[in-house]
């Protein structure tokens, strides 16, 4: 998607990216609001209720399929691209030894994994505080609408912000004063307060991520191998965060030691995103 998005949407990049990153929180919002309630109609089957979100993947993939056959030929350069062929192949090799790919994908893998250990672990942290059930899940839904509203609102702080780190470090307080907030008041109201802040950390640090990969690439071409690069090992990197929360829970029986986890590696991933947020591209492929 970044690399169509580059190709296709070049003038309007800080809009679309917005969108894309918008589009991304509404999927997860209806996850986690209806997963218990489909559980429930389906007679307590949660193998039921997580099968359900197979069809959405199936649409999405019906839809893609004409645009990626379509897609092809144009990112490699057709005649009447608005983006002219990049004058240097990329190379993945390339990319794997270049300073500032890895810092896009250090920033994307430890944003994301810090969104799916949240994702996975919060409805427990709040049931372990009493929080029943289906209002936990209902919390976890609502920080994606203040994630929505960070989401169409980052790009603009990219344009208008400096240094350009500033956002970057925003987010991170904010994913931190979340989960510490969580941690400490996790009864009463104060916990939408905590979703709020969190959503709102969340849904800036995805928006950066996504355009950060955009931005650092000269053209369509570099773009998309640098979104391989940035979202595949990223969302590598992402899957251990819900395990290693897990077992650093199970381990302790508790979740100070987790929730301190999360922040110390928010404060790698602000150096990463921080490094990521400078701008200048990634090595052409033939330099």
């Amino acid at each position: 998607m970044p690399a169509v998005i580059k190709q296709d949407f070049a003038h309007r990049l800080g809009l679309m990216m917005g969108l894309y990153s918008t589009a991304l929180f509404v999927g997860a919002a209806a996850a986690a609001a209806f997963t218990v309630p489909l559980m429930t109609a389906l007679d307590g089957s949660w193998r039921g209720a997580l099968a359900f979100w197979a069809v959405p993947a199936v649409l999405a993939l019906l839809v893609w399929l004409p645009r990626a056959v379509r897609g092809s030929a144009s990112v490699a350069g057709t005649p009447g691209d608005a983006i002219a062929e990049p004058r240097d192949e990329p190379r993945m090799s390339v990319l794997l030894r270049d300073p500032v790919a890895w810092a896009v994908t250090v920033f994307m893998g430890l944003q994301s994994l810090s969104y799916y250990a949240a994702l996975t672990w919060i409805p427990t942290m709040l049931q372990d505080a009493g929080v029943p059930l289906a209002d936990a899940g209902l919390l976890l839904s609502y920080s994606s609408f203040p994630g929505v509203a960070a989401a169409l609102l980052a790009p603009m702080m990219l344009r208008r912000i400096r240094p350009t780190w500033l956002p970057v470090l925003l987010s991170t307080l904010l994913c931190a004063a979340g989960l510490i907030g969580l941690l400490i008041v996790p009864g009463g109201v104060a916990p939408w307060v905590w979703m709020t802040l969190l959503g709102l950390g969340q849904g800036t640090a995805i928006t950066l991520s996504l355009t950060y990969i955009v931005l650092r690439a000269p053209d369509a071409a570099h773009t998309a191998h640098l979104s391989t690069m940035a979202q595949g090992i990223g969302y590598l990197l992402a899957g251990f965060g819900p395990i290693g929360l897990g077992i650093l829970h199970a381990a302790v029986g508790g979740w100070a030691l987790p929730v301190a986890a999360l922040v110390l590696l928010l404060g790698v991933q602000t150096v990463a995103g921080a490094a990521a947020s400078r701008e200048r591209h990634v090595r052409a492929g033939g330099r």
